[in-house]
């Protein structure tokens, strides 16, 4: 969509709808790797609740537009926001223009973008939080908080007093709206892998270090390839810098040893590392 009408609009739209996206942040990681943050400082034991990890199936594809669309409107020229300085009307057509009006070509076969948000589109992440956080909103309206509850996007983590309560909460989830489907990961020998964290109890806290998934290969780019230097050194300072910023204090220096052996393996000598 770069460069099209559409994407210039979005772009525009985007920033009209940004108030709206700071109402319902309660639950929301802002990014993935703050998550290690919020995680240590919820407290658990052995004994004490169940985690669990939901993630949502295809979520920009089945945003409902028209109701999503309806939400803004509300919000923006029904509650406590400041209104745009053009009516009702034209946002209603500027954000089906944006959004409906997404022509594009597959095969030798000329499309529209009917429904769900266009993947590229500059509001498609906007959109996509805004009505899972209307809907998140009203199933808290109605059903009681967890023990813990975070979400990223569309993966949310949870820890509930039982797993009834985790199977519950998962069955609400998938009554909120026809165009939400949730899946659940429950923990497996006390711990559980959520986005790119492995999560473990430890004592009353827990402890995070990187999730490798089993079909992972320890293959980075080589130290002889035909690429920049740059390149090859940020590569090393982004594992480090990874390390750092998800694994707790027991579990770094097993990482960081476990990153050197990769890069040994791939031909950087230890001085470079």
């Amino acid at each position: 969509m770069l460069g099209s009408a559409q994407h210039e609009l979005g772009k525009w739209l985007a920033e009209i709808l940004k108030p709206i996206r700071e109402i319902n942040t309660g639950f929301r990681i802002p990014y993935s790797f703050c998550f290690a943050e919020f995680i240590r400082d919820v407290k658990g034991s052995s004994n004490t609740g169940y985690l669990c990890s939901y993630d949502k199936s295809r979520l920009f594809t089945n945003v409902s537009l028209d109701e999503t669309i309806g939400i803004c409107a509300d919000s923006l020229y029904r509650g406590a926001l400041t209104k745009p300085s053009f009516p009702e009307h034209i946002f209603l057509e500027l954000m089906g223009l944006a959004t409906k009006s997404v022509d594009f070509s597959f095969d030798g076969n000329m499309y529209r973008q009917v429904d769900g948000v266009a993947m590229g589109s500059r509001l498609g992440p906007t959109l996509a939080k805004i009505f899972v956080e209307f809907q998140e909103k009203l199933l808290f309206d109605r059903f009681l908080k967890p023990m813990c509850y975070f979400r990223y996007v569309d993966d949310i983590f949870v820890m509930c007093s039982s797993c009834t309560e985790v199977e519950g909460l998962l069955e609400q989830l998938n009554l909120l709206h026809p165009a939400l489907t949730f899946t659940m990961e429950g923990e497996v020998n006390d711990s559980l892998s959520f986005l790119h964290f492995l999560i473990e109890r430890s004592g009353m806290s827990f402890t995070t270090s990187i999730y490798r998934n089993p079909t992972f290969t320890p293959q980075y780019i080589s130290r002889v390839s035909f690429s920049p230097k740059i390149r090859k050194l940020n590569l090393i300072k982004t594992l480090v810098h990874r390390a750092l910023l998800i694994c707790s204090s027991t579990k770094l220096d097993a990482e960081l040893q476990s990153t050197t052996e990769i890069l040994l393996a791939s031909g950087y000598p230890l001085h470079v590392i």
